[in-house]
Parts: structure tokens; sequence; C-alpha cells
């Protein structure tokens, strides 16, 4: 007990870090006057709201602007969205040759060129923040396909991981290299299997009913050959002549499909 009263004892207290930070700042400033002190730290508070109401325009300024928060991260990362080292005048350039040049040709109409220009921008942003999001649930039906493909299928966890990558893979998928005409043989050859898959299953669905029904053709015929080889029934008591078998109603449906 007495050891933590001697490590609270030697920790400074608020007050005293608060006269240090501002002795630090300020030397000529009398700390242990309570008014002297109290003054710097309003004047603190002022400067640091007027900073505030300043970066809010700033920031509603950025906002408001479609090419300016691009900027703005490119100044304050040093690098290009693609990695390469920013350069303010460049950005400027390559973002306003077009208001430039429109500008040389006619300025009376070079400033309603770049507001349509910016709208254009502007509703493409709208566009790709509407999909982004939609993305997630676009991403979450497409995944519930895959799952109820796979079950129905039974495909094992690596081939489903095998036809992801060979569609998807960011270097060298079937997407990206169909939109950079960089299909192969194999790929071709591979899309020619899926594409037949339909017409093989249906060809085998269809080589099966036929098959059924030639089967239970056959058999009837071989029922029927036996009835007709059998002796008539003679009957010497001169009972009333015997009257030939009734035919079932589904082997004689079979015997009109043989005719056909």
């Amino acid at each position: 007990m007495a050891k933590d009263n001697e490590t609270n004892a030697q920790q400074p207290t608020s007050r005293e870090r608060l006269n240090e930070r501002y002795r630090s700042r300020n030397p000529e400033l009398n700390v242990d006057d309570d008014e002297a002190l109290g003054a710097a730290i309003l004047g603190d508070l002022d400067a640091y709201d007027q900073d505030s109401e300043r970066l809010r325009r700033f920031n509603e300024t950025v906002n408001g602007s479609d090419i300016a928060p691009e900027m703005m991260a490119g100044i304050l990362s040093g690098k290009n969205a693609d990695g390469t080292p920013f350069s303010l005048e460049e950005y400027l350039i390559d973002n306003n040759i077009d208001f430039l040049l429109d500008y040389i040709e006619d300025k009376d109409t070079a400033k309603e060129k770049l507001a349509r220009r910016r709208q254009e921008r502007q509703d493409a942003a709208a566009a790709e923040r509407e999909f982004s999001e939609r993305e997630q649930a676009m991403i979450d039906a497409e995944d519930a396909e895959l799952d109820a493909a796979v079950a129905e299928m039974g495909y094992k966890p690596e081939q489903v991981a095998d036809l992801i990558d060979w569609i998807y893979n960011k270097e060298n998928g079937l997407l990206k290299r169909a939109l950079n005409y960089e299909l192969t043989k194999d790929d071709f050859l591979r899309l020619f299997r899926i594409k037949d898959y339909d017409v093989r299953m249906a060809d085998a669905e269809d080589r099966g009913y036929k098959r059924g029904r030639n089967e239970k053709i056959d058999m009837f015929r071989h029922d029927q050959k036996k009835r007709d080889d059998m002796p008539a029934d003679i009957d010497g008591g001169g009972g009333p002549t015997a009257q030939p078998p009734k035919k079932d109603s589904y082997l004689d449906r079979l015997d009109r499909m043989k005719r056909y």
C-alpha cells in the first residue's frame, strides 16, 4: 500500500502537466498566474474554433467538387490512384485540359461545356455509388445460386475453387482474358463442353425413354406369342364355346404403338 502511494506521488497532476505544456510552448508565460494561464487557454480555444470552421468550409468545398477529393488524396498521400507519384500541376492540367482548349476556342461557351462535363462526371459517380450499394446483395444472391448448384451436382470444394479461379482470377481469369481477346483453345474446348452438357443430358434422357418403351413392347410381343401358341380349349361335353381372353388395356395400347 505504501508503495502504491509512493508511485502516485511521483505522477504529475493534471495542472502540473498543463503548466508544463504551456511553459514549453511559451517560455515567457507565467503559468503560476491563473489569469495569464486562463487567457492563454481561451486564446487556444478560440483559435481551435476558427480552425474548425475553416476546416468545415474546406470539406464542403472539396465534397462539392467531383475532382477535388481525388486531388486532395493525391496531395496527402503523394500518390496517384495507380500508385505513381502525384503531381499537382499535372493533375490540374489533365483534369482541366478540355476546359482550357474550349476556352481558347470559344471562351463564351467554355463554361457551359465545363458544366456539362462536370454533370456527366457527377452522374457517373452517382451510378457507381448506386452499384456499390447493390453490389453486396448481388454477390450474396450469386453465392446462393452457386451453393445450390454445388449441392445439386455434388461438387467437391476443390472443384468449385478451380471453377471460380478459372472464371474470375484477376490476373488470367476467363473474363479478363475474354475482354482482352486472349482466350485459348483449351478455354474454347471447356466452353464447348459446358454448352453441350444440356444437349447430351437431353439426348441421354431421350435414349433412356426409348429403350424403356422398346423393352415394354418386346415384353408384350413375347406374352402375345405365348398366348398364340397355346392349344385351343376343346370341350367334349358340348358346352359353350370358350371365349378368347380379354386383352389388357395397357398391352393393347402397346400393341397399337408398335404399328407406327
